[in-house]
């Protein structure tokens, strides 16, 4: 598999319905790469200093409840959004999986 390995910042992240739901705007490259390949890695560096890969393919949320929770938390992004003439787009991942590592990189735990 061939995920997408740029570096990108999602500023929004929630979980609705048993899913975890992120944003990206659909003006941003990252949405275009996504559409082209969906299969994603999304890392951060917990608190307690390891390493949360989280890998699976993106899938597009359409319904209207999840479109507006980024305007919802964040409402602000909606005058830029407006200004830019761009809508946020949800998704979440399907068959994901999460890995938690060391610092070193040694695999701690994997989570399916």
């Amino acid at each position: 598999m061939y995920f997408n390995r740029q570096l990108r910042s999602l500023r929004f992240c929630k979980g609705v319905d048993g899913k975890i739901l992120f944003a990206v705007g659909d003006y941003k490259d990252v949405y275009h790469q996504m559409q082209a390949n969906p299969l994603v890695e999304i890392v951060t560096l917990a608190s307690n200093r390891k390493w949360l890969r989280y890998t699976g393919r993106a899938v597009f949320e359409t319904e209207e409840k999840y479109t507006n929770l980024p305007f919802e938390e964040h409402p602000q992004l909606r005058k830029m959004y407006d200004k830019l003439n761009a809508n946020a787009t949800i998704f979440h991942l399907e068959d994901a999986k999460a890995q938690i590592d060391s610092v070193t990189g040694n695999v701690i735990e994997t989570l399916e």
